[in-house]
């Protein structure tokens, strides 16, 4: 499973320009890195009067923008996406994904701390890795601490995460959307099923993710 792991903190602790730091040290490692970014606020994607907003506001639910080397895709949700609905439903082929905020998610995280912003409020502990920060504050976070101008060190930080996956096997479910939680049982029934039927299939040399899609007929009577 592609592991993520969240850099979270205060307003103004510098979050965007390490992220910004840590990616790019990563992709000159040769990493394949995706970036995510919670907003506490709407997001405004297209400028008005363009074609994909003006589909969008004709009541489409989703739109696609699609060019020579490139696809911008955004739609309409009933609930916000935590990181782990992001990654499985529109992330693949990268090696990590690093994202900015979502501080309660229970994730890998780093927490950016500067002296004049302190510790984040409400941020989940669950998976804190570090922190990142100018300061000695918080000495109550049994973690190791890393000075903000450490790029290096923090990307070695995201790498061992991706070393940690390496290897696992996972799988994951969704049903109209949602992620349902599947018994250890029967994950394992999927997982050594679906994985051997498509090992026996041509072209499916080195399948590292498995998709599959599939749209049940509805009862005529519906």
């Amino acid at each position: 499973m592609i592991p993520i792991v969240l850099f979270v903190g205060k307003s103004g602790a510098g979050k965007t320009t390490l992220v910004e730091k840590v990616i790019a040290e990563l992709v000159r490692r040769g990493r394949r890195v995706a970036a995510i970014k919670h907003a506490a606020h709407s997001v405004d994607l297209d400028h008005p009067g363009k074609d994909s907003t003006r589909f969008s506001a004709a009541g489409a639910a989703a739109v696609a923008i699609v060019g020579k080397d490139q696809i911008g895709f955004y739609r309409r949700t009933p609930e916000e996406w935590s990181p782990e609905t992001l990654r499985d439903r529109l992330f693949e082929e990268v090696d990590v994904i690093v994202g900015e905020g979502f501080k309660e998610a229970r994730l890998p995280k780093v927490a950016v701390v500067r002296e004049a912003a302190g510790l984040e409020e409400g941020l989940d502990r669950a998976g804190l890795l570090a922190i990142a920060t100018d300061t000695g504050v918080a000495p109550d976070l049994k973690v190791p601490r890393y000075a903000l101008e450490d790029i290096s060190g923090l990307a070695d930080l995201v790498e061992a995460q991706i070393q940690t996956q390496a290897g696992k096997r996972e799988v994951t479910l969704y049903v109209n959307g949602r992620r349902v939680v599947i018994k250890p049982f029967i994950k394992d029934f999927f997982l050594n099923t679906i994985c051997a039927m498509v090992d026996s299939l041509k072209d499916t040399e080195d399948a590292r993710r498995i998709v599959i899609a599939i749209d049940r007929a509805r009862n005529r009577e519906e």
